[in-house]
């Protein structure tokens, strides 16, 4: 199946908005009590995105944004380390999308055959796209 790059950026996006903002990770503080601040912030953001309904917009700027590296450089990552990359802050706030949702420790390459996501630090690579069944 040949994709475009338009359909790797949907999901990459979509992740990001959905599946990116209920991770599983682990922040690499060793500190319990840091761990849990780092949830709450990020389910309290992710409510506020859901009152404001700012999930749709989000995904439609940030897959144009990494379209437009896919179609440009073949490539695109996005991370966030404590704080978001510029493409995920730019995307955010064009679209009111409280980036406090998007997982901190989070890793994302990006290219038009493949999607790889690292959740955590030193974590291991988990392929969203192609979906494996």
């Amino acid at each position: 199946m040949n994709n475009t790059n338009q359909e790797v950026a949907m999901v990459a996006a979509k992740w990001w908005a959905n599946d990116g903002t209920n991770p599983k990770i682990d922040i690499g503080t060793g500190n319990p009590q840091a761990e849990m601040l780092s949830t709450i912030k990020m389910m309290i953001a992710n409510e506020i995105n859901q009152e404001n309904n700012t999930s749709y917009a989000f995904i439609k700027l940030l897959a144009g944004l990494i379209e437009k590296d896919l179609d440009q450089i073949h490539q695109c990552r996005l991370r966030v380390d404590y704080d978001p990359d510029d493409m995920l802050i730019l995307a955010a706030k064009q679209s009111g999308f409280d980036y406090d949702a998007l997982p901190i420790k989070t890793c994302m390459a990006i290219t038009p055959e493949e999607i790889s996501v690292y959740c955590g630090d030193s974590a291991r690579e988990i392929k969203i796209y192609p979906s494996v069944s």
